[in-house]
């Protein structure tokens, strides 16, 4: 009998405004990722100890090709730490982060990726264009499922 693991993964954006100071939720989205071959490779590298393997950081670029798993970064990449990891199940793990109102500021978004603790792409994934402005905060939910 032959065993795979598949690795899946997902995003929940969530899109803000700032509105008389008050950041009021504009939009909601949601997409299925695209885990590409050096996210496949870290995964090798978790399992064998690597803590430089590690998905710490999420980014934010502008182009809007459609991912492949030969994918290694994102144009006009900016990275943010993740805020939180947790576990909603035994085999997923959830990196929550957010883009705060002063960051990356007059790009369009559509892209999102997860990086690594040493900045390698492990996964990426398209969204409706974002017009980021100092107005606009998004939250980020990305599940990675182990099935």
């Amino acid at each position: 009998m032959n065993e795979f693991i598949k690795v899946l993964g997902e995003m929940n954006l969530k899109k803000y405004r700032l509105v008389d100071g008050i950041l009021q939720l504009e939009d909601e989205l949601y997409g299925k990722n695209t885990v590409v071959d050096l996210g496949r490779e870290r995964i090798c590298d978790l399992l064998g100890g690597a803590s430089s393997a590690n998905i710490t950081q999420a980014g934010v670029g502008t182009d809007n090709t459609t991912p492949t798993v030969a994918d290694t970064g994102l144009t006009g990449q900016f990275l943010v730490s993740i805020d939180t990891v947790t576990y909603p199940t035994t085999t997923s793990v959830q990196f929550d982060f957010d883009v705060a109102l002063g960051e990356y500021n007059g790009n369009t978004i559509r892209e999102w990726g997860l990086f690594t603790s040493d900045s390698v792409l492990f996964s990426r994934i398209l969204k409706t264009a974002i017009d980021k402005e100092s107005d606009i905060y998004l939250t980020a939910e990305w599940t990675i499922t182990l099935v």
